[in-house]
């Protein structure tokens, strides 16, 4: 495997990553950006911020949705990084 990684294998792994953290509703609602994964993940993320308002009260989905917010900022940070990356 020394070949170089590409953007668009960067990118299919950000959406299958992202599609793995959300869910498939998720997934499908934003399957239209997946050419840009950053503007996914921010779409995600903001719907993942509506689930954590809803969750309030109940303990045990606060704590999955707080572990999902903090997977898609991770997610997000290798998504900046692969946008500065300069692709052959």
């Amino acid at each position: 495997m020394s070949a170089l990684v590409t953007k668009s294998q960067t990118h299919r792994a950000l959406n299958q990553l992202t599609a793995l953290i959300v869910g498939a509703k998720f997934a499908r609602e934003t399957k239209s950006y997946e050419n840009d994964p950053r503007e996914r993940l921010n779409h995600c993320y903001k719907a993942i911020m509506k689930e954590q308002e809803e969750a309030l009260g109940d303990h045990r989905r606060m704590g999955q949705v707080s572990r999902k917010a903090d997977a898609m900022r991770s997610l997000l940070t290798l998504a900046r990084l692969a946008e500065e990356v300069e692709w052959e």
